[in-house]
């Protein structure tokens, strides 16, 4: 009976409706840091660093940071999607745990408008996530502008830390990414999916084709059991 059921599944995936889902990883066309006052410019391979860098380190102040992407036109919608950063270094100094957000950004933007844009997703770090690649799943709102920037359209994030931090270039550090210079990762899920609707209408004769394909599975489904 066993052989049966597992015959009878078999012939039921081979001709039930398909779906599909397919992962791509595209790196980062510029990313980099922005402070009140200055920048260290826009490009694949950056620093990145988000937060507090002051006494005894930087004594700048706080930074906020970016990621560029180039999105391709894409096979079917998007499942979903995650930012995959390379944490590296952290020094909080002042509090623990440290939580980042990203979000929306424009074509034309500067420092006051990373990180405070349409939310597209946040993360909360601790000492533990040093050195470690983490994901930022993103939302809703992230995925329906990823969607209307496929096809050669560019798809930017803004970030900064969103935790209590007192930020100035005397305070201690409270910072995410230190050391960074490598690309960093979108990942984005698409695919399609078909859903069986209900059968409303009258079912019509099965056609001479259809009904010997049927009288050849029972034949084989009998064999089967006639050597249990």
């Amino acid at each position: 009976m066993q052989k049966i059921m597992l015959a009878a599944m078999t012939l039921g995936f081979l001709f039930s409706p398909g779906a599909r889902a397919g992962t791509i990883f595209l790196t980062t066309t510029a990313e980099g840091w922005m402070t009140a006052t200055g920048n260290n410019g826009a490009y694949a391979a950056n620093n990145f660093v988000a937060g507090n860098c002051g006494a005894w380190d930087c004594y700048t102040g706080e930074f906020r940071n970016f990621f560029q992407f180039a999105i391709p036109a894409l096979d079917g919608p998007i499942l979903s999607a995650t930012l995959l950063l390379d944490t590296a270094f952290v020094a909080l100094k002042q509090s623990s745990p440290i939580t980042y957000q990203v979000t929306s950004v424009g074509p034309d933007f500067g420092f006051s408008d990373l990180g405070t844009g349409t939310v597209y997703g946040s993360r909360t770090y601790t000492s533990s996530d040093r050195n470690r690649v983490e994901g930022i799943t993103l939302d809703a709102a992230a995925l329906a502008d990823l969607l209307q920037a496929a096809g050669g359209g560019t798809f930017t994030l803004g970030g900064r830390v969103t935790s209590s931090v007192v930020f100035g270039p005397t305070r201690r550090d409270e910072l995410l990414f230190g050391y960074t210079d490598t690309p960093q990762e979108l990942e984005i899920v698409t695919g399609h999916s078909t859903t069986v609707q209900a059968q409303t209408s009258p079912v019509p004769e099965p056609a001479p084709a259809a009904l010997s394909a049927v009288g050849v599975l029972l034949i084989a489904l009998s064999r089967v059991k006639a050597r249990m």
